[in-house]
């Protein structure tokens, strides 16, 4: 009897506090670009700003841009990726591209932000560089995904695979 009483009263508790642990939850995910495991305000100002550097897929910059860069992506069949890509395919996602850096000046972690749902595959010394951390947002405006790499000095290659769309900008910044 005493447990029966007992197990009415856990109910009941659930029942009734149930709802704020859920939201509770909720809020502690985060919406939006609160989404994000870190702050992401220096991408989005890059993204809205005025330094960014257009590409298209197959061309070198020289460096790393202080801004972002505005790619223009390719059918997948018509990029020479470095390497195969990493991703896999999704439904309607079936655009690349390869960007080639000249050069990082600085080794150390690093993030590339994109605009867009994509995979990304760093390159350096002709192996893949494995990812450090990722975080993403599907409602965050203008920002979707970051991943981090830790980058040593010298040539980069940048390979953006199973996209869905035509462009998508992109930085490549010193983790903060």
């Amino acid at each position: 009897m005493i447990r029966s009483a007992a197990m009415q009263v856990l109910a009941a508790t659930i029942l009734l506090f149930g709802p704020s642990w859920v939201a509770t939850a909720n809020a502690a995910e985060g919406s939006g670009c609160a989404a994000f495991k870190w702050p992401v305000e220096r991408e989005q100002a890059i993204f809205l700003g005025k330094d960014m550097q257009d590409a298209l897929s197959g061309s070198t910059v020289a460096a790393l841009p202080k801004g972002g860069i505005s790619l223009s992506l390719l059918n997948a069949a018509d990029v020479k990726f470095t390497l195969p890509p990493a991703g896999r395919p999704k439904d309607g996602a079936v655009k690349g591209a390869v960007l080639n850096i000249g050069t990082i000046a600085k080794a150390g972690a690093y993030q590339v932000t994109l605009s867009s749902e994509a995979w990304i595959d760093l390159i350096q010394a002709g192996k893949f560089v494995g990812s450090t951390d990722h975080s993403g947002a599907k409602d965050c405006p203008g920002l979707r995904k970051i991943v981090r790499f830790n980058l040593t000095e010298g040539p980069l290659v940048v390979q953006i695979s199973t996209a869905a769309v035509d462009s998508l900008k992109l930085a490549i910044l010193p983790v903060q």
